[in-house]
């Protein structure tokens, strides 16, 4: 993403919430997923668009090195993490505040859910690059950045921690997404932030491969209704901030824990176990939620 003037940098770093949302094996998964359940018509229109993006040439000659990848499928995954690889780069396209909507989730009323970011937030970039998208006078190239947006920002509102804030007396002005809390999630490992426990859970391999394999096994194990991408991106966001309220932050108990300021006092979280095979489970299904939803919002 662009890299701001020094005064917006340092501002967007005190207010901004979010940093990624899923790595990149979970934003390529979910891009991957989505142009597996399109039709041929709609996967050689997105092919084609993506064909004319200002970074066709890099992405060409990064795609020369791979071995057994499809290049359709490799656009596509490519297109996915776009607004992150733009990220602090000057580049026009970085839009920070993008990436995530803030919905508020106070300790002395869980339900809060006041929007701290309403002026730019996920859902205004969603309804502002779909329009783009969809629009028949926007040029191709700036159709192909509208459309690697569209599939990042659908793999985001997924990410329960994109879809809230917590705040109590330790965190007055937010804990940034989950970015300031420090937790262990087992008894022998190392701090994290609550953030990146949560990008993570899919895996980091970034190779074609494993993100392939892993995303055709969710896929068959994991089934929604058809109806499940008829929803709009406004639910698709509520689904998270109640995701975060109650499996994330424990229903406000997790950013009581004692210590969890600073990664030298992290604390375990409680019945880290049980925590750690509910966010995996979680995180599975609102990935492959992503991929069916993804699919429809760009076959229309």
């Amino acid at each position: 993403m662009n890299k701001p003037h020094l005064l917006i940098a340092f501002i967007f770093t005190i207010c901004s919430t979010q940093c990624l949302a899923w790595n990149a094996h979970g934003h390529k998964m979910v891009a991957l997923m989505a142009y597996k359940k399109m039709n041929k018509k709609n996967k050689l229109k997105c092919v084609e668009i993506l064909k004319q993006h200002p970074d066709i040439i890099k992405w060409n000659d990064e795609f020369s090195k791979l071995k057994n990848v499809p290049y359709e499928d490799f656009l596509m995954m490519q297109a996915s993490t776009y607004p992150d690889d733009i990220r602090n780069s000057k580049n026009p396209n970085d839009h920070p505040t993008w990436h995530y909507v803030d919905y508020k989730i106070d300790a002395n009323n869980l339900s809060d859910k006041t929007i701290m970011n309403p002026d730019a937030n996920i859902l205004t970039a969603l309804k502002i690059n779909l329009e783009l998208l969809n629009n028949h006078t926007t040029s191709i190239p700036d159709k192909a950045i509208a459309l690697c947006w569209v599939v990042h920002l659908v793999g985001d509102i997924h990410q329960p921690l994109h879809c809230s804030e917590f705040y109590n007396d330790e965190f007055k002005k937010g804990d940034k997404g989950g970015n300031s809390i420090w937790v262990k999630v087992d008894s022998t490992g190392a701090a994290v932030k609550l953030h990146s426990y949560w990008d993570g859970l899919l895996g980091k391999s970034e190779k074609y491969k494993s993100i392939y394999q892993q995303s055709l096994i969710l896929l068959k194990q994991i089934k929604f209704k058809k109806t499940v991408a008829d929803t709009s991106y406004m639910a698709w966001s509520n689904e998270s901030f109640e995701i975060a309220k109650l499996n994330v932050y424990l229903s406000g108990k997790l950013p009581a824990l004692l210590g969890v300021l600073k990664k030298e006092t992290a604390p375990i979280i409680p019945n880290c176990n049980a925590y750690n095979k509910n966010s995996v489970a979680i995180a599975e299904k609102q990935i492959v939620k992503a991929g069916y939803r993804l699919s429809k919002i760009i076959s229309h």
